[in-house]
C-alpha cells in the first residue's frame, strides 16, 4: 500500500497547489467531482431501497435437517473476553445440530491466561463438551481475530464454517436454516450473513442509534442487494461459508483489520455469491462514546483498506468481480468513508442557502451547491424509510421503545458527526498504524 499512500499524497498536493494557484477552476472541478460520487453514492441507496420494498420480507420456515448431517465447525476466536466465557459458551452449546457432528473451537491467545482459565471452566459444565476445543495462537506481534482464524482453520474438518464472536447469541437453529439454504443452492453459494440484532439497544443514545443502523443494514440493505445479485461486505460475525469456496479464495487476510468487508469482495473476484439468513444473532453495542469511537475507526480503516486492496488492480478487479458488483462495491465503500470524512460539509451548504451574505459566484458553484442539497435532503430521506421498514422487519427494535424510535430522526445529524470524527481518525491510523486492532470491550 505505500505506492498507493505516495499516490494520495500526490494527487493531495496537486489539488492544493491547483487550489492556489487557479482557485476558482480548481474548487469548481473538485467540487463536481465529489458532487457527482455523492449522487451516485444516494442513487444506488435509492435502488436498493427500491429493490428492499418492491420484493418484500425474507420468510423461513423452522428448518429441519433431512438426510444425514455433515460436520460443522463453529469458530470463535477471543481475546481478553473471560466475562464472556460463561454466556457465550452456553449459547452455543443450545445450536440445533447432531451430536457428533459438531465441532466449537475457541481460539485464544497464549498470553490471555484469564480467558483460557474462564473457557475451561465453562467448557466443563456444557452438556457439548466433547465437541468443544481451546485452540491456543502462539505468540506474534500481529495480533488479529482474522490471524487467530487462518490458525484454526486447517485443523478444523466441518463441512461448514460459521464465526461467532464472543458476545454473540445465536439462535439455536440457525445452522439448520444454514444447511438447508446451502443445500438447496448451487456451489456457488458461498457464504450466508445471518443478520445482527443488537440486544441492549434500550441503552442510551449510542446502542438505540447502533440497533436502528444494524436493522436497516441487515434486515433491509443486504437483502436487496443479495436479491439484485451485487456483491455486499460481509458483517463480522456470524458468517456460514461452504468450506471448500473459503479455502479456495484464501480463507481471510490476517492483516486487515475489517477482514470480513475483504472477504465478501474476494468471493465476488472468484465467481461465488452470497447471500443472507432469516434466524439472527443478538451482540451487544457499545454505550460508552470512546469505545464507539475506536470500533468506528477500526471499520473504515478496514473498509479504506480494503478499497486500496482491490484498487490496486482495477481492470482485473472490474473483470473478475463483474461491472456492476465493482462499481456497487467501489461506491459502498468509497462512499461510506467519504460520506464520513466529509459530513461537516453538509452544515456548511445548509448556511450557505439560508445567509444571503454567503450566496456562491455565478459559476457553476451554485448549480452544484443545488444538487448537493438535493443529495443531502435524499440522503436523510432514504435513511428514514430504511430505518422504517427495518423496524416493521425486525421484531428486535421493538424493544427500543416507541419514544425512542421516535426521536432517532433527531439524533442521526450528531450520530453521523461521530462518525466523521472516526473517520479522520481512521485516516490517520491508516497511514501510522494500518495494522493496529483496537479491541472492543464487551459485558460492560
Amino acid at each position: 500500500m505505500q505506492h498507493q499512500a505516495l499516490v494520495i499524497l500526490a494527487l493531495a498536493s496537486f489539488a492544493a497547489g491547483s487550489l492556489f494557484l487557479a482557485f476558482s477552476t480548481a474548487s469548481l472541478v473538485l467540487h463536481g467531482i465529489f458532487t457527482a460520487f455523492f449522487t451516485c453514492c444516494v442513487g444506488l441507496r435509492l435502488i436498493v431501497l427500491m429493490a428492499a420494498f418492491r420484493r418484500g420480507v425474507l420468510r423461513s420456515a423452522l428448518p429441519r435437517l433431512t438426510g444425514p448431517a455433515p460436520v460443522y465447525t463453529v469458530l470463535v476466536a477471543l481475546y481478553d473476553e473471560a466475562r464472556q466465557a460463561k454466556a457465550l459458551v452456553s449459547a452455543l452449546s443450545n445450536l440445533k445440530w447432531p451430536r457428533g457432528r459438531l465441532e466449537i473451537k475457541f481460539i485464544a491467545e497464549v498470553d490471555d491466561r484469564e480467558t483460557v482459565t474462564a473457557l475451561r471452566v465453562a467448557m466443563l459444565a456444557s452438556p457439548r463438551a466433547s465437541e468443544m476445543e481451546l485452540l491456543i495462537v502462539p505468540d506474534s506481534k500481529l495480533r488479529t481475530k482474522p490471524r487467530a482464524l487462518n490458525f484454526a482453520l486447517p485443523i478444523s474438518v466441518g463441512e461448514y464454517v460459521v464465526l461467532y464472536d464472543a458476545e454473540d447469541r445465536p439462535d439455536p437453529h440457525q445452522l439448520l436454516e444454514a444447511h438447508a439454504r446451502f443445500s438447496a443452492a448451487g456451489e456457488d453459494l458461498a457464504c450466508l450473513q445471518s443478520p445482527l440484532a443488537i440486544s441492549n439497544g434500550g441503552r442510551g443514545f449510542l446502542p438505540m442509534m447502533f440497533a436502528l443502523e444494524y436493522a436497516a443494514l441487515f434486515k433491509v440493505l443486504l437483502p436487496a442487494m443479495a436479491r439484485l445479485g451485487l456483491s455486499f461486505p460481509l458483517g463480522g460475525t456470524s458468517n456460514h461459508f461452504r468450506r471448500s469456496a473459503l479455502e479456495k479464495v484464501g480463507a481471510w487476510d490476517p492483516y486487515n483489520v475489517t477482514e470480513d468487508a475483504d472477504l465478501g469482495l474476494r468471493l465476488a473476484r472468484y465467481g461465488y455469491r452470497s447471500d443472507v439468513l432469516h434466524q439472527p444473532t443478538f451482540e451487544e453495542a457499545p454505550v460508552h462514546l470512546p469505545i464507539w469511537i475506536r470500533q468506528r475507526t477500526r471499520w473504515l480503516k478496514g473498509w479504506a483498506k480494503t478499497w486500496l486492496i482491490h484498487l490496486r488492480e482495477p481492470v482485473q478487479f472490474v473483470r473478475e468481480a463483474g461491472v456492476r458488483s465493482a462499481c456497487v462495491s467501489m461506491v459502498l465503500f468509497g462512499g461510506t468513508l467519504l460520506a464520513a470524512l466529509l459530513h461537516p460539509w453538509i452544515y456548511v451548504l445548509l448556511v450557505i442557502i439560508a445567509v444571503p451574505a454567503f450566496a456562491l459566484p455565478a459559476d457553476g458553484h451554485q448549480w452544484l451547491v443545488a444538487i448537493d442539497v438535493t443529495n443531502i435532503m435524499a440522503a436523510f430521506i432514504i435513511q428514514y424509510s430504511l430505518v422504517m421498514l427495518a423496524v416493521q422487519r425486525a421484531p428486535w427494535v421493538h424493544r427500543l421503545g416507541h419514544g425512542m424510535r421516535q426521536w432517532w430522526p433527531v439524533g442521526m445529524p450528531i450520530y453521523w458527526l461521530l462518525a466523521t470524527f472516526a473517520a479522520w481518525r481512521a485516516v490517520g491510523q491508516l497511514f501510522t498504524s494500518p495494522h493496529r486492532w483496537e479491541k472492543t470491550p464487551h459485558g460492560l
